[in-house]
């Protein structure tokens, strides 16, 4: 009995290790000191303050605030821009954006919206609300669906 007792709670102690290890955070705040990709950051953008550095998969990421909206840039670990993510209200959508989700996602709420630019062009990254699966949307400025 007694040992069965002590099995018992072994497990549940290596069960509690485990998942007191596990994180549904994949990144690790970095303090950064590689001076190229500090450079390449100074250089797109001149004068802001990063908040935060943060690394993800080798990634680096570092938040900042762009316009006066939360923002990431995105960089490999060679200073390589990936790209740069700003949170946006629904109200700050074009008007073109607008209406092809009114014509073609009526009913169905905004969720979140980003405008992300990457070296091969921008676009705005809708997240609708579909009740239990999500919508993802990548659209122009001019209301195009980017495919």
């Amino acid at each position: 009995m007694k040992t069965k007792f002590r099995k018992s709670l072994l497990l549940l102690g290596f069960l509690g290790l485990g998942l007191g290890s596990c994180s549904d955070d994949d990144n690790d705040n970095v303090v950064m000191t590689d001076q190229t990709l500090l450079k390449v950051f100074e250089q797109m953008y001149p004068g802001v303050p990063i908040m935060e550095w943060e690394v993800e998969f080798g990634i680096y990421r570092a938040e900042f605030l762009k316009d006066g909206k939360p923002a990431e840039a995105w960089f490999q670990p060679d200073g390589t821009w990936v790209k740069t993510k700003t949170d946006l209200l629904p109200a700050d959508l074009p008007e073109a954006v607008v209406n092809f989700l009114a014509e073609n996602y009526a009913g169905f709420p905004i969720d979140d919206v980003d405008w992300v630019e990457t070296p091969s062009g921008s676009y705005y990254f809708v997240e609708l609300d579909a009740k239990g699966a999500d919508i993802y949307l990548q659209l122009l400025p001019d209301g195009s669906l980017l495919t």
